[in-house]
């Protein structure tokens, strides 16, 4: 431990925070070296395996949902790729702020799962369509915020299910397919459109992005009341032991069959 380290001791347990980037420090080892600046004292309520996963989920959930879409209690959310760990993330803070969410999923097999997260409806893409389900769901109004991290051809479907004045938030690329946007809908329900990645807030200078720290620091606060109080739970959908197993544990994550976090414990 450096001497200049002030706010964390020898032997506390500590999570790293997502503020840099793997071009200037390497994770994926048993021994790594961090400036304090990324380095946080875990929570005392999770497991070593949660305090692994937390926080670069909620963060890109608080500050894409909460900051860039200004989510308020009024807003209904779309979160695509709802067993993805930020997917997880967001419903529990929609949720936490008291708004409604909806999320997606591919199989049927996670819609129960999804629900007991706190997802107020579930769109099963294999048995409904979206255009068709959002405005069951919303009575006609759609989605003041859509927060995407799919793209490709679906993100053509987003115009048509936002609500007047809605927000899209691009953060994801899951798909191999091409992005389509509704430039249509978009200009006739004057709706905003963002590329957002986290790195937005909490900076990185290979994305020529400063940081904002106030943002941050509302998103901490946030994130530790929120696992005090347990409105906020880490998901780790599967843990893989040793590090000769990191190739299925990114097999398992490409193929979907996560919901939430995908840990390697080395």
């Amino acid at each position: 431990m450096g001497a200049s380290v002030r706010n964390i001791k020898p032997g506390e347990r500590v999570s790293s925070f997502t503020n840099f980037s793997l071009n200037d420090y390497c994770t994926h080892a048993e021994s790594v070296v961090l400036p304090e600046r990324s380095v946080t004292k875990t929570p005392p309520n999770l497991t070593p395996e949660q305090g692994a996963s937390f926080w670069s989920a909620y963060l890109t959930a608080y500050c894409g949902v909460v900051e860039l879409g200004r989510l308020e209690p009024s807003s209904v959310v779309l979160a695509t790729a709802g067993t993805s760990s930020v997917g997880t993330a967001a419903i529990q803070v929609v949720k936490a702020l008291g708004a409604t969410v909806i999320t997606t999923t591919r199989s049927r097999e996670h819609r129960e799962r999804l629900e007991s997260i706190g997802a107020d409806h579930v769109v099963v893409l294999a048995d409904e369509d979206l255009r068709d389900a959002i405005p069951d769901i919303t009575g006609g109004r759609g989605v003041d915020i859509v927060f995407d991290a799919v793209g490709g051809a679906q993100f053509g479907n987003f115009g048509a299910i936002a609500a007047v004045g809605g927000s899209l938030i691009a953060y994801g690329v899951l798909s191999n397919e091409l992005p389509v946007v509704p430039v249509a809908e978009i200009m006739a329900k004057n709706l905003s459109i963002d590329v957002y990645t986290l790195f937005t807030h909490t900076g990185n200078r290979h994305f020529n992005a400063e940081g904002q720290p106030e943002v941050v620091e509302r998103a901490q606060r946030f994130i530790l009341d929120g696992i005090a109080l347990g409105h906020l739970e880490p998901q780790v959908a599967t843990l893989f032991e040793g590090f000769d197993r990191y190739i299925n544990a990114t097999m398992f994550i490409e193929k979907g069959w996560s919901t939430g976090k995908v840990v390697v414990r080395l």
